[in-house]
């Protein structure tokens, strides 16, 4: 995964946010609550390409990742 393939996701995803105004949600392929909600008219910034691994730093233990 290159640096340049994550900065187009990020800058398609910063054009989605200035897009509109009022209240957003994160449109993504899971969740982590498990509880039913009601529709809101929020606008959805889609944020499922956001799962990839950009580096690892094995001696220091580290790991940067995007993540949803």
């Amino acid at each position: 995964m290159s640096t340049a393939e994550y900065a187009a996701r990020r800058d398609r995803l910063i054009e989605q946010l200035r897009a509109g105004g009022g209240p957003v949600g994160l449109r993504k392929g899971t969740s982590n609550l498990f509880r039913d909600r009601a529709r809101t008219g929020k606008r959805r910034l889609d944020v499922r390409a956001f799962q990839h691994v950009l580096a690892v730093e094995p001696a220091a233990g580290v790991v940067d990742s995007e993540g949803i």
